[in-house]
This record gives structure tokens, C-alpha cells and sequence, in this order.
């Protein structure tokens, strides 16, 4: 992800913008679009993978600009699969030569950044968008609310994905990349991910499944306890544990030890929270955190720490 995270996002920060002109697209483009539109309307169930193939087929032989794809979407904002519409985006962006991209629409879309390739970047600032960055090797960053459970977000994702919304559903569900939640979360974090998940704001539900690692920045020593299972490092509610499990760690939790590892992981996660605080306001500081708080550097920290408090478990 190093190449990624080399790209920048202009205009920094979050500036009004003026009401623009878009290029005009040319009626072959015109047309393959509404085409597409209307055969989405038969699309009964959830299938990203089928809608994108079949944008794919339509865009064959098809010069497309990102200008002219959001020009497009305005023109058609009132049809009614518009949502769709996300999906056939993420073809032209996939094949565009920009590398940084911002979706800043007022037209709502699901499937933005849809497979977006490893040396892309991709803002959304549009509420009501979801089901952002799904099998994305990219780094997506969301903006914006969505208060619908029924979202998946980086869903099955193996890139960055750093949220700054208030959002209900799922984040990084199946994820093998760096989830980071700085926004207001309620739903399922990182369910049954294979790698790295944070959220440095507080989040309502964490997953009862294996996950690679899972902390938060601002846990309650007294409702969590660091975590360290056969498959996953990390944290756990005392509410999931068995009475059995309270009884062993009642010791264990007081140790002089467990203490200091507790204390180095929620200063480390208060350091790197400040950092990622400053993306809330300029989008373009999020690549500078991600530099100094690589997923590779934060697994190694937060796993020795608690590895360490877990070598005194031991001994108790």
C-alpha cells in the first residue's frame, strides 16, 4: 500500500465548491448509459459482481472521462436505478489514468469504488452513498452519513478503508486490508476480517466471530479486556466472556503487568487518533497518517503489547 498512500487529493480540505460545468459526454457514451439504466431495473437482487460485469460490457470500445461519468449521472439523477449507477462509475474510474478521484455528487450511489485498483485514491463526500470500496485494493475514504443497516462498506476489501461517517450496517466485513473507523459507527465491526481493523471513535457493536485484530481507542478498561486467543489479538467485551473466563482474568486484570500493556495500547491509540483527527478537516492529512501509522507498524505494536500482558497471564 506504500504507492498508494505517495498520492495526494487536490483541493485539500473540504472547500465549498463552485457550480461546475461538465464536459459534454458523446452520444455513444449517451447511450450505452441509459441502455444500462434501464436494464438494471430488472437487477431483483443484490449482485455487485454482475452489475459491474455488465458495465464492463457496455463500456466496451467506449472512451469515457471521469468528467463525462458524472455528467451523466446528473443528466440521469432521476431514473430510477441511478443508484446503481456507483457500479458503472467504478469501471470508468478503474480504467481512468487519474489516480485521485472525489465523489462529491448530489445524487447518492451505491458501489462506489467497486474493485478500485491498488495505486487508487477515492473520497465520497455524498450522503446516502453505501456500499463503498467493496474487493477495493485502493484507499477509499468516506465522508459521509448512511443511516440504513443494510450496508456493507469494504466488504471483502483488501486496501485502506478509513471512515469519517455516521454510519449503521457493516464495516469491513470479510476485509483482509486496514479498516480504520474515525466517524460515528453502529453496526458490525470488521465480521469475520482476516486482518487489521481500528475504530479510534467509539462503535456499538463489536463482532462475536475470530477477527485478526480488533482495538479501540477510546475503550473502558472496565467493559473490555485485551485479548489474546488462538486466532485473534485484540479486545473483548467482559459481557461476551463466560462467567468461567471473568473468574480467571479477576486476577490476572489487576497484575502490574497487564497494567502496563494497558496503558501502552491506549496511549499508542490516543497518539495515532490525534493524527487521523486531523483527516476530518483535510482529507489530504488522512495520507499523512496513514505514513506514520502503516497497518504493518500497528499490528507489530499492538500485538507485542498485548503479548506482553498475556506472558504474566501465565504466571497468574
Amino acid at each position: 500500500m506504500r504507492d498508494a498512500l505517495a498520492y495526494k487529493l487536490e483541493p485539500a480540505g473540504h472547500e465549498e465548491r463552485p457550480k461546475r460545468k461538465y464536459t459534454t459526454p458523446s452520444r455513444k457514451l449517451v447511450n450505452a448509459f441509459e441502455k444500462w439504466l434501464d436494464s438494471s431495473q430488472n437487477d431483483e437482487e443484490w449482485l455487485p459482481d454482475r452489475t459491474y460485469r455488465r458495465a464492463e460490457e457496455t463500456l466496451k470500445g467506449i472512451d469515457a472521462s471521469i468528467d463525462e461519468a458524472h455528467s451523466l449521472v446528473m443528466k440521469n439523477q432521476d431514473h430510477p436505478s441511478i443508484t446503481k449507477a456507483g457500479y458503472f462509475l467504478s469501471c470508468i474510474y478503474n480504467k481512468s489514468p487519474e489516480k485521485q478521484i472525489v465523489y462529491d455528487l448530489p445524487v447518492p450511489l451505491e458501489g462506489i469504488g467497486y474493485r478500485l485498483p491498488k495505486n487508487k485514491s477515492l473520497v465520497n463526500k455524498t450522503h446516502g452513498s453505501y456500499n463503498l470500496g467493496l474487493q477495493s485494493a485502493g484507499v477509499t475514504l468516506n465522508y459521509a452519513d448512511y443511516d440504513c443497516e443494510s450496508s456493507y462498506n469494504a466488504f471483502n476489501s483488501s486496501g485502506i478503508f478509513v471512515n469519517y461517517g455516521k454510519n449503521k450496517g457493516e464495516l469491513g466485513r470479510n476485509s483482509q486490508g486496514y479498516v480504520i473507523n474515525c466517524g460515528e459507527f453502529h453496526g458490525a465491526f470488521c465480521p469475520q476480517a482476516t486482518d487489521l481493523g481500528i475504530s479510534l471513535e467509539g462503535i456499538a457493536i463489536l463482532p462475536s466471530q475470530k477477527v485478526s485484530t480488533v482495538v479501540l481507542a477510546d475503550f473502558s478498561p472496565e467493559e473490555y479486556t485485551l485479548r489474546h486467543g488462538h486466532r485473534e489479538i485484540g479486545l473483548t467485551p467482559f459481557k461476551y466472556m463466560s462467567q468461567r473466563e471473568l473468574q480467571e482474568y479477576q486476577k490476572f486484570l489487576k497484575t502490574a503487568e497487564y497494567q502496563t500493556s494497558l496503558k501502552k495500547v491506549q496511549n499508542y491509540l490516543s497518539e495515532m487518533k490525534k493524527e487521523f483527527d486531523k483527516g476530518k478537516t483535510d482529507y489530504n492529512a488522512v495520507f499523512e497518517a496513514l505514513k506514520k501509522y502503516p497497518k504493518e507498524e500497528v499490528r507489530k505494536y499492538l500485538t507485542g503489547a498485548i503479548t506482553e500482558a498475556y506472558k504474566c497471564k501465565v504466571k497468574h
